[in-house]
């Protein structure tokens, strides 16, 4: 389970990494998606360009960070619970941040992602699971 989890992990990241690639331009994730343009938080203060390289950063630093945390969990590190309840932290605080305020096209905006970081959470925080005891 360990290797599973740890596996999971890092393609967790790199869906933030393809996130991040998408508010880059390099490429839509759905076709007409706008994300993160007309966020409901930050677009006002600091303009649409602004919130895309914003997105990009953090969810770049989110992508290696998981990577990181399923490699620390596959190699016995107990520490891979810390980090990877920050990056879901941080990446679900992005996400909320990034939002367009709008009550559509919220899988296409993260809230699978925001699904999956709780139960990260809950799993390396509160369950500790898995066990890296061996």
């Amino acid at each position: 389970m360990i290797i599973l989890f740890g596996v999971f992990l890092i393609a967790h990241g790199l869906v933030f990494a393809m996130y991040a690639a998408h508010a880059m331009g390099l490429f839509e994730v759905k076709p007409g998606l706008t994300w993160p343009d007309a966020s409901w938080a930050l677009s006002g203060l600091i303009g649409d360009p602004a919130v895309r390289w914003v997105v990009v950063g953090v969810f770049a630093l989110v992508a290696v960070g998981f990577a990181v945390a399923g490699v620390a969990l596959m190699s016995h590190q107990a520490w891979w619970e810390a980090l990877a309840a920050a990056m879901a932290a941080v990446s679900t605080l992005m996400i909320v941040l990034a939002w367009n305020g709008r009550m559509y096209e919220l899988s296409e905006q993260g809230l699978v992602a925001v699904i999956i970081n709780v139960a990260v959470v809950v799993s390396a925080l509160v369950l500790h699971w898995p066990n890296i005891q061996r």
